[in-house]
């Protein structure tokens, strides 16, 4: 059986006495019903309300009572490309970011690089010359500074060599 509508339940409780009083009520309850059943509609019929409804919105946009701008479209379009070039902004801004610091990096790399090599090439063959001093002073003679000397020119010259090919193939 249908359940009975609790309105029409509560209005036969009610006494005689108590009707009158609730006889500006009940015309609104007929309204709100009718609008109701006017709105209860299938999901597919809701669907096409409302795309009909906006396409008429959408065909209405110049009509005296609607509140958009006459250049609203006009505005609308210099805004999107105003967003669009702040973003092609911040990509190439932030594009140019990592190149700067990718080339950074290169750089310090390359400056350790030379920096290795530069002292190899002048520490090697001082530190030839200092041992070969020593040598020569606990040996009262003149040949360890110079053969150390060129022996250490020598090995700083191969360290750098090799430094510089290890490192350049790498960077």
């Amino acid at each position: 059986m249908p359940e009975e509508d609790p309105f029409l339940k509560v209005q036969r409780e009610l006494s005689e006495e108590e009707l009158p009083d609730l006889s500006r009520v009940v015309p609104l309850e007929d309204r709100l019903r009718a609008k109701l059943e006017d709105i209860a509609v299938t999901p597919s019929e809701d669907v096409e309300a409302m795309m009909e409804a906006m396409t008429s919105k959408v065909s209405h946009a110049a009509s005296p009572d609607d509140p958009t701008p006459p250049d609203f479209d006009a505005r609308l379009r210099a805004l999107e490309e105003k967003s669009t070039n702040v973003r092609r902004d911040r990509e190439v801004a932030k594009f140019n970011k990592e190149r700067k610091i990718l080339s950074d990096s290169q750089s310090a790399a390359g400056l350790g690089v030379g920096m290795s090599v530069a002292y190899a090439i002048l520490g090697a063959p001082l530190l030839g010359a200092l041992i070969g001093y020593f040598l020569d002073k606990q040996f009262h003679s003149n040949l360890y500074t110079g053969a150390l000397t060129l022996l250490g020119a020598i090995i700083g010259v191969l360290y750098a060599i090799l430094t510089i090919k290890e490192k350049g193939n790498r960077l």
